[in-house]
């Protein structure tokens, strides 16, 4: 066989290999940055649970101070709070107070809810990219054994004709 071809063989194997190195690395890479989003996305829901564990509470507490005010107010114009009108103000105030805390605890969970698909999506996303490039590694691995092929036989065409 002459030695160019051997050297043209030899050359193609060293690609092969090379190519398919850095798939692996990249496949790795892939892995590793969608797993590390997903954690990430993950803390970001919990912080968020956590912030908004503590705004509710002090809405609530803050609310509850509110009412008791109020209830200290009327007591100090002189006005029975536990009944009628006093009472229906008082707990229409009160309400609409817990209304907004429970609000704050809806857009809390819908944001917890999207952080928590998108750390799915990008586990999906990744593992979807790793199997992209096994597939063109794959690919290319069997390209190059074509190339490996085809100059052997060349070669060895040439070396009886």
């Amino acid at each position: 066989m002459p030695v160019l071809a051997v050297v043209g063989i030899g050359l193609t194997v060293a690609a092969i290999a090379e190519q398919q190195s850095a798939a692996r690395k990249a496949s790795n890479t892939a892995a590793i940055t969608s797993i590390y989003n997903n954690k990430l996305d993950q803390m970001q829901a919990q912080q968020v649970d956590q912030d908004s564990s503590v705004a509710v509470q002090g809405m609530r507490e803050d609310a509850e101070a509110y009412v008791s005010k109020q209830r200290g107010q009327y007591a100090a114009a002189g006005i029975v709070a536990d009944t009628g009108s006093p009472l229906a103000i008082q707990a229409e105030t009160a309400g609409k107070l817990e209304l907004r805390a429970q609000h704050a605890f809806m857009e809390s969970s819908a944001k917890q809810g999207q952080l928590y698909s998108e750390g799915a999506a990008g586990l999906y996303y990744g593992r979807s990219e790793q199997d992209q490039i096994s597939e063109q590694s794959q690919a290319a691995t069997l390209t190059g054994a074509a190339r490996i092929a085809g100059m052997g036989y060349q070669a060895y065409q040439n070396y009886i004709g």
